[in-house]
């Protein structure tokens, strides 16, 4: 017989599960460049058909698996993206933050981050997709401090690209993870 408990327990499981599929952040290369994947994790995932293992080690981001934002192999997803969880939904899951905020925030990062990448690609003359928007705004900030006569075009992309990796900073990247650059 099933509790109230167990009901909304599986309500918040499938809520975060929702969360992580209309995000895809993780998975696409912005917050990514690579996923390190640890023995342990390789020893329970590799299977020849795995795309995102035909290197060993990591492989790179975006991931090949990620259509349109989303995982095409999720309830399949290798164990290292079962393992993680960005800094927000560890909030959700913590019931610090409600769904419907949490949504909200993943909606707002995703607009800025779609409004910001086309202007960082114009600005770098590439689409380096291999790149993560961390290392990209690094390679920004450098070149905004060298170069403070951008046009105004130029100093909204900055704000936007600074609004932008303050989100990604303090509500997708899990807590102390930035030290070394961001690993999955």
């Amino acid at each position: 017989m099933e509790t109230g408990f167990d009901e909304m327990a599986r309500m918040q499981q499938r809520e975060a599960s929702e969360l992580c599929a209309g995000c895809g952040m993780c998975c696409d290369g912005t917050l990514f460049t690579y996923v390190v994947v640890k023995e342990t994790q390789k020893q329970n995932d590799l299977s020849p058909g795995h795309p995102m293992f035909q290197k060993v080690d990591f492989f790179d981001q975006p991931c090949s698996a990620c259509k349109s934002r989303i995982c095409s192999v999720y309830p399949n997803r290798p164990q290292v993206c079962r393992e993680f969880d960005c800094a927000l939904q560890t909030e959700f899951k913590q019931g610090d933050i409600s769904f419907e905020d949490a949504s909200s925030v993943v909606r707002e990062t995703v607009a800025l981050r779609d409004e910001v990448l086309p202007d960082l690609r114009y600005l770098f003359e590439s689409d380096d997709a291999c790149r993560s928007l961390y290392l990209r705004f690094t390679d920004l900030e450098a070149s905004l401090t060298n170069k403070r006569a951008f046009n105004q075009a130029n100093e909204v992309l900055s704000k936007n690209s600074d609004a932008l990796s303050t989100l990604l900073q303090d509500r997708f990247y899990p807590k102390g993870s930035l030290e070394n650059g961001p690993q999955k």
